[in-house]
């Protein structure tokens, strides 16, 4: 009888081509959102190893945001990832309401500060100038899923306070209509990070799951008006990148 774990006759480890077959079940469909996958009795009888080996390769998809634990009543299909395009200049609440999402933020903090040196510099001011320090939790859908801290420095919006973030549906729509500002362009940084004891309480996750570190600093007319550094849930969120191939001459 051949082995229900070989793989064209490549010998990976066990728990790899288990991680491998249910992830491979997640992407074409048999397992759907929401979806309960076999427990690891049953899976370690299906396919002949040790529930140790299971339990391995459950965790690591778990890890990865493929599977969620719910205590006593089993693992599941977690929800898929959301798609977000990079380079583009966009609202977070436009876009989202674009794809049928309900967007969210609750308000953190909201203070004025002496930025610290490397803000500062991001900024491009000069010391003792003073900044808004923005800190929202954004949701999608009811699901917090980004925890994102802004700072504008002071001087370019002197009459900025909560109540106007709270009542505007995004901060771009804000600084367009309120203040006539409308960025031109930005430059955005990401690098995977994992999920530090703050962000694991305002992001719903245990510490240490992986997430993404996105910063974007945003101009106009060559002069920073913001900068945004944001906590983003890796099994929540991923972000792609559209190229147009150009023709062969």
């Amino acid at each position: 009888m051949t082995n229900p774990l070989d793989l064209n006759g490549k010998k990976w480890p066990l728990y790899v081509q288990i991680k491998d077959r249910l992830l491979e079940d997640i992407r074409s469909g048999v397992l759907q959102p929401g979806d309960a996958i076999k427990t690891e009795a049953q899976l370690s009888e299906v396919y002949s190893v040790s529930r140790a080996t299971v339990r391995q390769a459950v965790t690591e998809l778990v890890h990865d945001g493929y599977l969620v634990r719910q205590q006593g009543r089993g693992t599941f299909v977690n929800k898929p990832r959301i798609d977000t395009p990079v380079g583009n200049m966009y609202s977070f609440t436009k876009h989202m309401e674009e794809r049928g999402h309900k967007p969210e933020f609750k308000i953190i903090d909201f203070e004025i500060i002496m930025p610290k040196a490397s803000v500062r510099e991001k900024l491009g001011l000069r010391e003792k100038q003073l900044v808004y320090r923005l800190v929202r939790q954004r949701s999608l859908d009811g699901e917090p899923i980004m925890v994102e801290t802004t700072f504008i420095p002071m001087h370019l919006l002197a009459d900025l306070d909560q109540e106007k973030i709270n009542a505007a549906k995004s901060l771009y729509s804000l600084l367009e209509k309120e203040y006539h500002i409308r960025l031109d362009h930005m430059v955005e940084y990401f690098e995977p990070v994992l999920i530090d004891d703050l962000n694991s309480i305002l992001l719903n996750v245990p510490k240490g799951a992986p997430a993404l570190y996105f910063e974007r600093v945003g101009y106009v007319n060559n002069s920073v008006y913001e900068l945004s550094q944001s906590i983003i849930r890796g099994d929540r969120c991923r972000y792609f990148v559209e190229w147009l191939v150009p023709k062969q001459q």
